[in-house]
């Protein structure tokens, strides 16, 4: 089992796994459904939006910690901050990407990603330089404060 410090790397070492997983048998598998499906096209075109969005999922998994965190340390509109900061981003990008010939509809599947990724970085700056992450930390640092009520 992993330890509470290799948790992260456990999460990213099986994150890849199946991320390979799926980029080695995906194209098997698709292939036979495109023989079964007149409408071949479709399947190419939806694996192609799976291959970016799931390649970036850990960014939403992320967001999510970051909106649990803002919330359980009472600044639930950091949460608001990053929710708009994600939706007005792929809005805007999905908008401006895919007017481009040569980019597309790929475009707008790539605009999701950098939503998520940007609002991570927000969150994960805004948490670096705000009380709240310093009192967290000085606790961490503290072992004997496991055992003291906050």
């Amino acid at each position: 089992m992993c330890s509470s410090k290799n948790r992260f790397l456990c999460i990213y070492a099986g994150t890849g796994f199946w991320k390979c997983f799926f980029h080695i048998y995906s194209p098997e598998f698709w292939s036979r459904k495109k023989s079964q499906n007149p409408e071949g096209d479709i399947i190419d075109i939806g694996v192609g939006y799976l291959r970016i969005e799931g390649s970036f999922y850990f960014g939403i998994g992320i967001l999510f910690l970051l909106y649990g965190f803002y919330r359980a340390v009472n600044q639930s509109a950091m949460s608001v901050v990053l929710t708009v900061i994600s939706l007005g981003t792929r809005v805007v990008l999905a908008y401006l990407l895919s007017a481009v010939p040569s980019i597309g509809v790929t475009g707008i599947w790539a605009a999701v990603p950098i939503g998520w990724i940007l609002a991570d970085l927000t969150g994960l700056f805004y948490m670096k330089h705000t009380p709240v992450y310093n009192f967290i930390n000085n606790r961490l640092a503290d072992e004997s404060a496991v055992l003291k009520p906050l």
